[in-house]
């Protein structure tokens, strides 16, 4: 494997036990018993510690990695090496010129499939606006399915009041931990109570819950905006979400307020950063209206193929091409970055030279800068592929 040969990648899978499920291992049909009965929450498509391979994703048993360290294949010789080892290599040939103008040296794009329901409220500080240990995370959402989600405040002028009851809530669940942990309570009576005590006043009539249709766009790249994925009985599976991001680790990124109640097996509660939350928080209305980050993505013709721009900001750009014949324009071009593409529904062909790369549906594939271009080409009546890049 070279830094000028395109790769597929090993997906990530991260099990989420109280908010994962099945929808991510059947898209990419894997049927590894070490994959089969777990709830997947998270599905890591191209990050700074992927792996890449140029083995055909059809031939995988087992495609996860229960580590960053450790990808497994169903034979152990199979050619592996890591994102970083090539980008060390010649960060120019294949993070591109973009990248190394940035000044990057690690991949700093983090693509991630995801099965939610029932996460924390969050925030992420703006851009240029970092205070003490907290970073931006920029991130948009592309609705694979239909949704339900909170964004912003419904009404600013409560932020006293939402605070108050965020801590409100932290207390009680510390107090039930301290409850479970002493032996003096069961975890299931703990959770009953605090839920209970939720639902006397919760914190979702300060915030905008939101339906959210399939192939909607989302774009929070400018942080500061409150955000949640939510459950709804109509929707069986969560919210299904194909992501782009900046990789900044969590610890560092991310800001909560209230985690609907969780409570641990073993009694403990996750740590929550109310103050700082508050801190980040921004409560100009125009920022915490819904339609702000609903985004009508452009839709425009490029020869014989619909390209539809989902995302295009700062940090990382996103398309979708449709085409029904073989594809080769403005948009197989790499353009001085990367390309990673992630094929939904019908498996593509990605035609480099002469040779050609057969890529399953919700299977990544990435090109390095230095390919320059390429060809995309149905294997059924129609090709959809979503490309992101720099």
């Amino acid at each position: 494997m070279t830094t000028t040969q395109p790769a597929y990648v090993i997906p990530l899978l991260v099990e989420q036990p109280t908010w994962g499920g099945s929808y991510i291992a059947t898209s990419k049909e894997l049927a590894h018993p070490l994959v089969q009965g777990k709830r997947v929450g998270q599905s890591f498509e191209l990050f700074s510690g992927s792996w890449l391979t140029t083995a055909s994703p059809v031939s995988f048993a087992y495609a996860t990695a229960t580590e960053v360290s450790s990808p497994q294949f169903a034979d152990p010789q199979q050619e592996k090496l890591s994102l970083q080892e090539l980008i060390d290599q010649d960060a120019l040939a294949v993070l591109g010129q973009k990248g190394v103008e940035r000044g990057w040296k690690t991949m700093q794009v983090l693509i991630k499939f995801t099965q939610a329901q029932n996460n924390s409220y969050q925030v992420h500080v703006k851009p240029g606006q970092e205070f003490g240990k907290w970073l931006p995370k920029p991130e948009s959402w592309y609705f694979l399915e239909k949704g339900k989600a909170t964004l912003g405040l419904s009404d600013v002028t409560a932020v006293s009041e939402y605070k108050a009851r965020c801590l409100a809530i932290d207390q009680k669940a510390h107090e039930l931990s301290e409850q479970v942990q002493s032996g003096s309570l069961s975890v299931d009576a703990a959770r009953l109570e605090l839920r209970t005590f939720i639902d006397e006043d919760h914190p979702r009539r300060f915030v905008n819950t939101v339906s959210i249709e399939k192939g909607a766009v989302i774009d929070l790249s400018q942080g500061g905006t409150h955000h949640s994925w939510e459950v709804d009985p109509e929707l069986s599976e969560g919210n299904i979400v194909y992501e782009v991001q900046v990789d900044v680790m969590d610890d560092y990124c991310t800001i909560r307020s209230f985690d609907q109640g969780n409570i641990k097996n073993d009694g403990s509660v996750r740590p929550l950063a109310i103050e700082d939350y508050f801190k980040a928080l921004d409560i100009d209305p125009q920022f915490n209206a819904p339609d702000h980050y609903l985004q009508q993505p452009a839709v425009t013709q490029d020869s014989g193929a619909t390209v539809t721009t989902l995302f295009s900001n700062q940090f990382y750009v996103t398309e979708r091409i449709e085409f029904s014949q073989g594809y080769q324009g403005h948009y197989t071009r790499t353009n001085g970055s990367f390309h990673h593409l992630y094929p939904l529904e019908e498996s593509i062909q990605v035609v480099i030279g002469e040779q050609t790369w057969f890529v399953p549906a919700g299977w990544s594939f990435f090109i390095p800068a230095a390919v320059a271009e390429y060809q995309l080409q149905p294997t059924a009546q129609k090709g959809n592929v979503l490309i992101t890049h720099l």
